[in-house]
């Protein structure tokens, strides 16, 4: 379970930025450029990973297009989630981590049987480095 908890996590770090919320509070000293600098921080961080990806399971750009479709869709969903005022904080996260695991789900059917068995050794260790 954990193993698919932390795939679905980090598979999801490509449209995390798409459902991070303003956490700015009335009256507190965080400033924009710092808010700024944090969302193109893992902006960068993402990209590397995507690009990582690319290079390690030698996607086809016929699978990168179809990937960048899926996360474009699942980024607009994962939006509207965070949105949602009728949502309970608990129940985005349940809805967020649900969509997190159909994204994992789509993304490994896009995969050959090589990649997925690649993309499980990354997994892997990565789960080791942290």
């Amino acid at each position: 379970m954990k193993r698919i908890l932390l795939t679905a996590f980090i598979i999801s770090a490509s449209f995390c930025t798409a459902i991070a919320q303003d956490k700015s509070v009335a009256g507190s000293n965080v400033s924009v450029e710092n808010e700024t600098d944090k969302k193109a921080a893992q902006a960068q961080r993402v990209k590397e990973w995507q690009n990582m990806l690319v290079t390690e399971l030698k996607l086809t750009d016929e699978q990168q297009k179809k990937i960048a479709e899926l996360d474009q869709s699942v980024g607009e969903r994962a939006k509207a989630i965070a949105s949602t005022v009728s949502l309970t904080e608990e129940e985005k996260k349940e809805k967020s981590m649900s969509l997190r695991k159909e994204r994992n789900t789509q993304f490994i059917a896009l995969l050959t049987t090589e990649q997925e068995a690649k993309y499980k050794e990354i997994i892997d260790a990565k789960k080791k480095k942290y």
